[in-house]
């Protein structure tokens, strides 16, 4: 094998990164903001959740920019050994998990114009669903069509993953919290 770097390539900006970090400050600040004019016993759920995230994308953007005024990690040349299989590489500690998340990277980098438009398609189309026919149609509606569509699932897998997250909803959300569940603006199950 040959001598080469080991360490990392030269560092690349994922623009994936930041625009999912604003969206996500965007979604999570205005969540918040409307449920300020609700009840408290109504606003607390959602407050709080749209709180930790709000929180968690800052601290996200707080690394992303990190990353960006940090100096790039130098390159650490690997030993070519002398003919012994083990003596090739010498890895450097940490790379293995570099390794993941670089291929994590590779994948946003690497996307086209296509499979972005399908990724924010398939999230405009639920949360369309939701604001206008409320969560009880469209979760189940947005499952099977995902699953069939996109991860080509069976029929069967379809149907087991609809009744599970349904009883979870209903579950959580029904008998734990006693919280209604979004009908949307034109509920077409009736309450």
């Amino acid at each position: 094998m040959s001598a080469k770097s080991v360490a990392g390539s030269p560092r690349t900006v994922a623009y994936g990164d930041w625009i999912i970090t604003f969206g996500l400050i965007a979604i999570m600040a205005g969540a918040y903001t409307l449920s300020l004019k609700w009840p408290a016993n109504a606003a607390f759920f959602p407050r709080l959740l749209s709180a930790v995230g709000l929180i968690l994308c800052l601290l996200n953007l707080g690394a992303l920019i990190w990353q960006t005024l940090s100096p790039a990690p130098a390159a650490v040349p690997a030993r070519a050994g002398g003919g012994h299989g083990s003596d090739d590489v010498q890895l450097v500690e940490g790379d293995e998990d570099q390794g993941n998340e670089d291929e994590f990277h590779k994948i946003f980098t690497r996307a086209d114009k296509r499979m972005w438009g399908s990724v924010v398609s398939w999230i405009v189309f639920f949360f369309v669903g939701l604001y206008t026919v409320g969560l009880l149609v469209t979760l189940p509606v947005f499952t099977v069509l995902y699953l069939r569509i996109v991860a080509k699932a069976s029929w069967l897998v379809c149907l087991l993953y609809v009744l599970g997250t349904a009883g979870l909803i209903y579950l959580l959300f029904d008998l734990l919290l006693h919280l209604p569940l979004p009908e949307g603006v034109f509920p077409i199950l009736g309450s």
